[in-house]
């Protein structure tokens, strides 16, 4: 009872810790991963299924037993598990036993899917399984073996919500750097039509200085005109004597 609980112990903190490390960017929806593998005694047991799922997927979890010698296997066992959101262990196979009381001969391979089906209200982290085995090599002498129960990370649940509002941002993001950049090139426009309505509006003020000086100029001319004229009629005659 006490290994028991000790396993659970060890999947939850195995599960949380899985679930707060980020997932390679080189896996994707699809890429097959081996979750479990152990050559010993002369048998090969590998598990193996998708690294990546998604809440609500089916996906298939493989069971590979090779043989190197003429081997007596008693039986195989195998659980799958995950965590709902309020954290209560959910088993997505129930403990299923195969290849009980079977003979394999060298290089016999022995192969078994089961499908799975994840819960659309799966935790996003890690799904974890649990496997173990009995077998000996068949001769004269009995060589036993047994496989206590092993836990292994399986299929890593993404976290749906967070990718869909990831990708909210991502697209928000983009157009606020268009927006940006849009405004950058309409603030450099807007800072070249002010300095050429300046420039503009100098030479309007320059063009009508040189209106005022001509304006002045031709004033004093008439002045200056009219003031000989005056002069002239105005200029005393000369005496005779």
């Amino acid at each position: 009872m006490n290994v028991k609980k000790s396993t659970y112990l060890l999947m939850i903190i195995l599960f949380s810790a899985a679930a707060v490390l980020p997932v390679s960017a080189d896996l994707e929806i699809g890429d097959a991963q081996v979750f479990y593998t152990l050559d010993y005694g002369g048998l090969l047991v590998k598990v193996e299924g998708p690294a990546i799922a998604w809440p609500g997927d089916e996906i298939n979890i493989t069971v590979r037993v090779q043989a190197s010698a003429k081997i007596h296997i008693d039986f195989v066992n195998l659980n799958v598990s995950s965590l709902e959101m309020n954290r209560e262990e959910v088993p997505l196979l129930g403990t299923v036993s195969f290849l009980n009381n079977v003979d394999l001969n060298p290089e016999a391979i022995n192969q078994t899917s089961y499908e799975v089906e994840v819960p659309n209200d799966a935790l996003p982290g890690l799904i974890y399984g649990m496997i173990w085995y009995s077998w000996h090599i068949k001769g004269s002498v009995p060589d036993p073996h047994v496989m206590l129960p092993k836990a292994f990370p399986a299929t890593f649940i993404e976290n749906k919500p967070y990718i869909e509002l990831k990708e909210d941002f991502d697209d928000l993001n983009s157009s606020y750097r268009n927006l940006q950049n849009s405004y950058t090139s309409l603030d450099a426009n807007y800072t070249d039509l002010q300095e050429r309505f300046q420039q503009l509006e100098s030479a309007q003020i320059g063009e009508s200085n040189a209106t005022g000086l001509m304006y002045l100029f031709l004033i004093t001319t008439g002045i200056f005109v009219a003031t000989t004229l005056i002069l002239m009629i105005r200029r005393p005659k000369a005496a005779t004597w």
